[in-house]
């Protein structure tokens, strides 16, 4: 069966790493000369769009999705490379978490870890990371306490 899909991204829903994103539907946007394709993902049923440059043969001949089921071709689009048509632009971007700025750089890598487990759903896996990080602050700022001494007369 042939399929119009996006390879080389993140979901920006469920962040999985390599989903199958299929395209469902285009759309010509011709103030910009550029092909909007709508994507599903079959983990989370997400929606992505996508942007794309097109060649003139594929504009003319229906698009993307009638030269796939025309002639039972598998079409992939990747940012990486450019095969079919250039993406130009992927919406909604992927809300990878971050630490803070001014964490340190040990402890907001546990701190990041965290919060994408949290995000994927895996709360045990969370909560020891997110444990793991305030036992890092602990020592962090211990080891900028100054030790008080008293003199005993």
């Amino acid at each position: 069966m042939a399929m119009v899909s996006l390879q080389d991204v993140v979901c920006p829903h469920c962040l999985r790493e390599k989903p199958t994103l299929e395209c469902m539907s285009e759309f010509p946007l011709n103030q910009k000369r550029l092909l909007a394709m709508v994507f599903l993902c079959r983990s989370c049923n997400g929606v992505t769009v996508t942007e794309v440059a097109p060649d003139e043969n594929t504009v003319k001949g229906g698009g993307y999705l009638r030269r796939s089921y025309d002639y039972n071709l598998d079409i992939t689009f990747s940012p990486n490379h450019n095969d079919y048509g250039y993406v130009e632009e992927i919406y909604p971007k992927p809300n990878i978490p971050l630490a803070p700025d001014h964490v340190p750089i040990n402890i907001s890598n546990v701190y990041s870890e965290a919060e994408d487990n949290f995000t994927r759903g895996r709360f045990s896996t969370s909560v020891m990371l997110a444990r793991k990080t305030l036992g890092r602050v602990d020592v962090y700022r211990l080891s900028f306490t100054q030790p008080t001494w008293v003199a005993i007369s």
